[in-house]
């Protein structure tokens, strides 16, 4: 385990910037999944920014963008007494699954965000030239039981290769017999 803090404010203040103007763009577009998609966008971009990974802040982000748009929606320009009144006139359950969609959805995005991030910076390795010995792959070499068997296996398989090479020629010969006599 680490001594850093889990949370930063400077990573969480970032994220609820995105988060927000995610979530008023998606729902200028569209209507219902507009936040949602949003707020997937904003955090998305938040991850992309942010050097170590925001994803607790992201899904914090997303809480407060979702409430904000469930306490906003029906209340535009009432203020804040009739915003905490519709929040409160919300069905718990209702609020629950919004809370935790909007959660999950902020936090995705700012993973998926960081995910590219951390793909796109750092350098891919080069593979050594060359066979890989067995013993590097963690893998268990074969007793000599396995390796007999595998032997038998190829020797059956080549044996009826032959064979079925053999029949073939011999039908192809046949068909050719045929056709020099009529």
């Amino acid at each position: 385990m680490s001594d850093e803090p889990r949370f930063s404010p400077v990573a969480f203040a970032l994220a609820l910037v995105t988060v927000s103007l995610g979530t008023a763009a998606g729902l200028a577009f569209v209507p219902v999944v507009g936040a949602y998609a949003g707020t997937l966008a904003g955090a998305f971009v938040a991850g992309l920014a942010v050097e170590k990974r925001p994803v607790l802040e992201g899904g914090l982000a997303g809480v407060i963008a979702g409430l904000g748009v469930l306490a906003a929606g029906p209340f535009v320009g009432s203020g804040i007494g009739a915003a905490v009144a519709g929040l409160a006139a919300i069905n718990p359950l209702t609020l629950l699954v919004s809370v935790a969609l909007s959660f999950a959805v902020g936090a995705f995005g700012a993973h998926f965000g960081d995910d590219l991030r951390d793909g796109l910076t750092e350098t891919v390795e080069e593979p050594d030239s060359g066979s890989t010995d067995i013993s590097d792959l963690g893998v268990a070499p074969l007793t000599e039981s396995a390796e007999d068997e595998i032997e038998s296996v190829q020797e059956a398989t080549d044996e009826s290769a032959t064979v079925e090479e053999t029949a073939a020629d011999d039908a192809s010969g046949a068909g050719e017999k045929e056709l020099e006599y009529e």
